[in-house]
């Protein structure tokens, strides 16, 4: 596998956690990874208003592409 793609791969993993975990409380240690995360993901472009960017949704499409082939 092409190192550009195991680097989608691995940023696909992310934004997949990413969507997927639940709303947590402010204090928590889990509050703090998924602000930190979140603000990640936005200066990528991958993330506005707590949803995926079609730029996210362009890459899992792809790396899903790639795991059908």
């Amino acid at each position: 596998m092409k190192r550009e793609h195991k680097e989608e791969a691995s940023t696909a993993a992310i934004l997949r956690a990413w969507d997927a975990a639940p709303d947590v409380f402010t204090g928590s240690a889990l509050s703090s990874i998924m602000l930190h995360l979140t603000e990640a993901l936005q200066a990528r472009g991958l993330a506005a208003g707590g949803k995926l960017t079609p730029a996210a949704r362009n890459l899992l499409r792809r790396v899903d592409a790639r795991a059908r082939a």
